[in-house]
């Protein structure tokens, strides 16, 4: 695991003290070559507390009723972001340089989409509208998931029976030009799988599984 001194300063920021509860481990597969051990742990204060070690960052986000309110990301490059909700505003820390984007006041931001889908999985709803923001460019990007079916999917080795498929677009005309497929365990809504591009149309082909 990458070092951990950037998720030590946030947590103590946050005031968390149980930060290796509940652990779960994925494989990351980017391009179809190269492969990473991916963790997130769960902890609480106020709100729920998510630890994320994946290939790119180390991140630390906190979230109230499956939304996010703040996240910190340390990236391999070592350009650290810090993005804050306040109402309409999420204001972006890059270091000293400090920016803003608008969103509308009714969105719900998720900007780990896989882990805080869970409620919507398990409810009668077959459509979700969110927003996250990309990391790359820093803007806000407007997304739907759609259930799909429910499905057997083998995952890490594993038969899944009745796996809910969901594909995830941009909204709007953009959703004709990008889609990620993702499968939930559909009792729990617990995330088992990714797959799709890892960032904007043409870009790599990128893998999150769940270890069993």
């Amino acid at each position: 695991m990458k070092t951990n001194l950037f998720i030590l300063f946030i947590l103590i920021l946050f005031g968390v003290n149980d930060i290796y509860a509940f652990p779960n481990y994925y494989i990351e597969t980017l391009d179809r070559t190269t492969s990473y051990n991916c963790s997130w742990r769960r902890a609480t204060d106020d709100a729920t507390v998510l630890i994320g070690d994946t290939m790119f960052d180390q991140i630390v986000t906190r979230v109230s009723n499956n939304r996010t309110l703040t996240f910190s990301s340390q990236r391999n490059s070592g350009k650290t972001i810090q993005l804050t909700r306040d109402n309409q505003t999420i204001w972006i820390r890059t270091g000293k340089t400090e920016s803003q984007l608008t969103i509308p006041e009714s969105a719900e931001w998720l900007q780990t989409p896989g882990l805080l889908l869970d409620q919507f999985i398990r409810s009668d709803l077959s459509v979700k509208s969110f927003v996250l923001v990309g990391l790359d460019r820093l803007m806000v990007i407007m997304l739907e998931a759609k259930k799909i079916k429910t499905e057997d999917k083998i995952i890490g080795a594993k038969m899944i029976r009745n796996a809910q498929r969901v594909e995830l677009r941009p909204a709007g005309f953009l959703g004709l030009f990008w889609m990620a497929t993702m499968w939930f365990d559909s009792e729990s809504g617990a995330f088992l799988r990714y797959e799709g591009p890892i960032g904007g149309p043409g870009s790599k082909w990128f893998e999150i599984e769940k270890k069993f």
